[in-house]
């Protein structure tokens, strides 16, 4: 008899979901607002990570690679932002300004990048010159 095991993806998919829950109650949002800001933070990320190159940032935009690395990346930080002690405790306006500090575009571009696969992938779409 086998037992049907979830998939690594599925079980990070319930994850993902289940933080963003978490943020969104802690935040008074709904889904759509909180994925306006991701994108937006993914866009800003983009423009603070490559600054001089345009191409790769609309390569990148347009990457569904990018997008899943980035939606990782920002589940991490959603992780410690919602497991962060006595962060329901706090008053709306703090809560936010914490949750934007932890998801920086411009400290993003500093502390993580993305890796080959993203990377090489854009590559790949570059014409040879």
């Amino acid at each position: 008899m086998t037992t049907d095991k979830p998939t690594y993806q599925e079980v990070y998919a319930v994850l993902m979901q289940k933080y963003k829950s978490q943020v969104c109650k802690l935040l008074q949002w709904d889904e759509m607002k909180y994925a306006e800001y991701q994108y937006k933070a993914g866009i800003a990320y983009l423009l603070w990570y490559l600054p001089c190159d345009e191409k790769a940032r609309q390569q990148l935009e347009r990457s569904k690679l990018y997008w899943n690395w980035f939606k990782t990346c920002w589940t991490e930080h959603d992780y410690a932002y919602v497991t962060s002690e006595g962060i329901d405790k706090l008053c709306l306006h703090e809560r936010l300004r914490i949750y934007e500090a932890l998801h920086c575009p411009r400290a993003l571009a500093v502390e993580i990048t993305p890796n080959r696969i993203v990377l090489d992938s854009i590559k790949k779409k570059q014409p040879v010159v």
